[in-house]
């Protein structure tokens, strides 16, 4: 699997938005669990409490975590975050790194 992503301009820690991250792969995606994480350093997340449920865009192909204030993640502080995606397509567990969103 590999990842591309166009995250947005910076978004406002007042709203409550999804943010999308678009997954490309030889096998057909859609179906199986999906997770995105938000850290606000460059480390990998290793620690299962770094991981949000995400959900997969009616295309199939592109996961979707809702963030902000009236969301399961919660109102985030401005700021850089380094977005990363992980797949649980068996026998693989792809975790790959989206990019960088601000919030302001």
């Amino acid at each position: 699997m590999v990842l591309a992503t166009k995250l947005c301009e910076p978004i406002s820690v007042a709203s409550t938005v999804y943010l999308a991250a678009r997954v490309f792969s030889v096998v057909e995606t859609g179906t199986q669990p999906v997770w995105m994480a938000l850290m606000a350093d460059t480390s990998t997340p290793e620690d299962p409490a770094d991981w949000e449920t995400a959900i997969w865009d009616p295309d199939n192909v592109t996961a979707l975590l809702l963030v902000g204030p009236d969301s399961p993640v919660g109102a985030l502080a401005p700021g850089r975050y380094y977005v990363w995606v992980k797949v649980d397509d068996i026998p693989e567990e792809p975790v790959m790194y989206a990019g960088v969103q601000e919030f302001e």
